[in-house]
């Protein structure tokens, strides 16, 4: 059975003191990831976070950047361990810049130095008066939304930022405006945590802030994705079109975040497993709510580590991956007389090379695999099919030559 992986990536408020110190021992390219960092900002992030007193009080440009590269760093250790190639990537806000890039889609430096720049700009943003979050439970998203604006007097806005979980959405907007609408929140009967955040993220007064990001990455190269990457403002999979991506990076900072959403697009997809590659284990305690039959596992979470390096045996072998494209190949050719011996006996013979390498114990040998390429090649020639995943399977087998 072909299991589907997904890999989701923390935002803002995951940051604490001393986060990924052990990594940053025990890897190399952990050390390496922050180099590059302290290269591009000329700012030693490993001083920041790796000292357990040294993130606090933090502007939110140095606390964006090192979730960055935090997330970065994760992702490295997690591919050098397992060698896994997910299906999915998804961020939480901030944590869609670090899907994106360990997708490909962006260059660590050109994103490195826009997060940075985000993080400055949504500073910047922060209304007179000051500006306030608050995470609400207990209410249904209807009922938020209805006193938020109710709440919006004189020009202050009060907005649902994120739909994380089934009980738990977070506002923001003024100070002023945040604060009645908790206080309404409450007498209904909802619990109000007011966060120490004062940036309203994901809500119109980032505008400006999202006008300049926008302009940022029109700057950068934007490159083709490994994989498919959620946004936050659809829950849909980015389109490779580079202008749509750098317009739903900018729209994202003026939109709620659509998490729950996001993952129940994943499940939909299929995908069996996760795995949080960032700072804390915020977004593995929300798909407990948000989706429990997806196994999600925090590489900050040192009792899920072995269990993630246990996924690397879930992934198909190159036999599996044959017989899942024989199978999934579309037929378009109508001739039906010839298809018992051009396609399922030549299926079959690419199952009996499964079962013997699976009696025997060891791995197929080049020549089995090779011969169970063949076969597959065959079978797609029939069909009529589009080559183009053969091709990709072919170069996967001359790579391990």
């Amino acid at each position: 059975m072909t299991y589907k992986v997904g890999l989701l990536f923390p935002g803002t408020g995951t940051q604490y003191g001393g986060m990924f110190k052990g990594f940053y021992d025990r890897y190399p390219v952990v050390r390496t990831t922050l180099e590059e960092a302290e290269d591009v900002l000329g700012l030693s992030l490993a001083a920041l976070f790796l000292e357990d007193d040294q993130m606090e009080g933090e502007g939110i440009a140095a606390v964006q950047a090192s979730i960055f590269a935090c997330s970065i760093a994760a992702y490295r250790v997690f591919k050098q361990e397992t060698g896994i190639e997910p299906a999915y990537m998804a961020g939480h806000s901030l944590g869609e810049l670090s899907a994106l890039t360990c997708a490909g889609a962006f260059r660590y430096q050109d994103a490195l130095q826009a997060v940075w720049r985000r993080g400055q700009w949504m500073e910047e943003a922060v209304p007179e008066g000051g500006g306030l979050i608050a995470a609400v439970k207990h209410l249904s998203p209807e009922i938020i939304k209805e006193l938020c604006d109710e709440a919006e007097t004189d020009g202050d806005i009060s907005d649902i930022a994120c739909y994380n979980a089934p009980n738990q959405i977070v506002i923001a907007g003024h100070g002023r405006a945040v604060e009645r609408t908790a206080s309404k929140l409450e007498a209904l009967g909802g619990q109000v945590i007011l966060l120490k955040a004062k940036v309203p993220f994901h809500t119109s007064l980032m505008a400006p802030a999202a006008q300049k990001l926008q302009m940022e990455f029109r700057q950068y190269k934007i490159y083709p994705m490994c994989c498919p990457v959620i946004s936050n403002v659809t829950a849909l999979p980015h389109e490779t079109d580079p202008s749509s991506i750098i317009q739903n990076v900018a729209l994202q900072l003026t939109q709620p975040v659509q998490w729950q959403k996001t993952i129940r697009y994943l499940q939909q997809e299929g995908v069996s497993y996760a795995v949080e590659l960032g700072p804390n284990t915020v977004l593995k305690k929300l798909n407990r709510r948000n989706a429990r039959n997806i196994r999600t596992y925090s590489l900050d979470d040192k009792d899920d580590f072995s269990a993630i390096l246990a996924m690397k045996k879930l992934q198909p072998s190159f036999l599996d991956k044959c017989l899942t494209l024989a199978v999934s190949t579309r037929n378009l050719n109508p001739d039906k007389d010839t298809y018992q011996k051009e396609v399922v006996e030549s299926y079959h013979n690419i199952l009996q090379i499964c079962l013997e390498a699976e009696r025997s114990g060891q791995a197929p040998t080049h020549d089995e695999m090779s011969e169970a390429l063949s076969w597959l090649r065959r079978i797609v020639t029939f069909k009529r099919a589009d080559t183009d995943r053969l091709e990709h399977l072919a170069g996967e087998l001359e790579r391990k030559m």
